[in-house]
């Protein structure tokens, strides 16, 4: 599945973030996306031996995170990928090892076992390229140049993703023109939807954490007009020319104030499971886990801790990464909901104040 995310930085109690906020803002991409360059080869781990907790959901026992890593010898950090076990904590072994300055951010885990990525690096005018590697270990090869948030249909056939269009030097305080691809790989049919024409800020309007519907004929993510409101929205992609056209979902829209919404996630049975919070006129004291399905919203439960988080391929679970009160350790929560009540399991994982995780995708 797709990887969740938000682009806020509030506690509840504990800070929150999911379409990963990249720690050098925003970056761009160079024209429209090319051929990808050479591959880059990844490193791995003996597995740890662990011994796993019950399994209480069917869900995928290991998840891929995107960590911080910072070098000893030039103090420069950089953006690996892990795959972790969602029983038991465990660092099961490392899927990209890049140099100080590059970083590796998840896209997706697919449940064929490929695990899709966007790699930038300091410099924006390098811009982006979207690599795919085995979720076993192996290396990582390119798949397109120019590319970020790149996302598979259930079945393979459909890609989708966003790029930027533009020259170099991009001014400090603009933004360059940003676009969602949509591709049918068995015809090469492709058809571009406007995202943002002629941004004219660092914030301009933008979408993420895409995730196809198992029929392939939607496309859903997270939309927003400025950094502080975010909704989440179903699009037909080929019918549609702005992701603004979509169907925005309750309890947010983008005229709300104080309301957030997004992570969207497609489970197997045609549903789609999201998350939100309505931080006005006060702090939330939980956040909402909302499921849509045939044209209807409901609440199925909510929970307290991290936005850093990711559904299961059923959507009937949600993982996420707690960093209670910035202390030495760490944990995560695998949240379920069932008729209507909501259990929480946690899973220690004090290693994590060590590699801090930016990220997850819960294949």
């Amino acid at each position: 599945m797709s990887r969740v995310g938000c682009v806020a930085a509030v506690l509840v109690p504990v800070a929150l973030v999911c379409a990963t906020a990249h720690p050098l803002g925003t970056l761009t991409t160079k024209g429209i996306p090319g051929p990808a360059a050479t591959p880059r080869s990844t490193s791995s781990l003996t597995p740890t031996t662990v011994t796993a907790l019950p399994d209480v959901t069917g869900a995928p026992g290991t998840f891929v995170a995107d960590v911080t890593v910072t070098s000893r010898a030039t103090d420069q950090g950089s953006g690996a990928l892990v795959v972790l076990s969602a029983r038991t904590g465990a660092l099961l072994r490392w899927l990209t090892k890049p140099p100080p300055l590059v970083y590796d951010t998840v896209d997706q885990v697919t449940g064929s076992g490929w695990v899709y990525f966007t790699q930038t690096t300091s410099d924006r005018c390098d811009g982006s390229q979207v690599f795919r590697a085995p979720l076993a270990g192996g290396t990582a090869k390119p798949v397109v140049r120019g590319g970020t948030d790149y996302v598979v249909s259930t079945d393979g056939r459909f890609v989708a993703y966003t790029w930027a269009r533009g020259t170099c030097p991009v001014p400090p305080a603009a933004s360059l023109p940003e676009y969602l691809t949509v591709l049918d790989l068995e015809t090469g049919r492709s058809h571009t939807l406007t995202v943002a024409d002629q941004p004219t800020s660092m914030q301009p309007p933008g979408i993420g954490q895409l995730s196809w519907s198992p029929d392939d004929r939607h496309l859903a993510g997270g939309i927003s007009e400025t950094a502080a409101i975010s909704t989440v929205a179903i699009l037909s992609p080929f019918d549609q020319s702005n992701v603004f056209d979509g169907e925005q979902l309750p309890p947010c829209t983008l005229s709300s104030k104080g309301c957030w919404e997004g992570g969207p996630s497609y489970g197997t049975n045609g549903s789609l499971s999201y998350v939100y919070m309505k931080f006005a006129p006060t702090p939330p004291r939980a956040l909402g886990i909302a499921r849509w399905q045939d044209g209807d919203v409901r609440t199925v439960g909510t929970f307290r801790g991290s936005l850093i988080c990711s559904f299961d391929p059923a959507g009937s679970a949600l993982l996420s990464v707690v960093y209670p009160n910035y202390s030495t350790s760490g944990y995560f929560d695998l949240v379920e909901w069932v008729a209507g009540r909501t259990y929480t399991r946690k899973v220690s994982a004090p290693w994590v104040r060590q590699l801090p995780i930016a990220g997850i995708s819960w294949g």
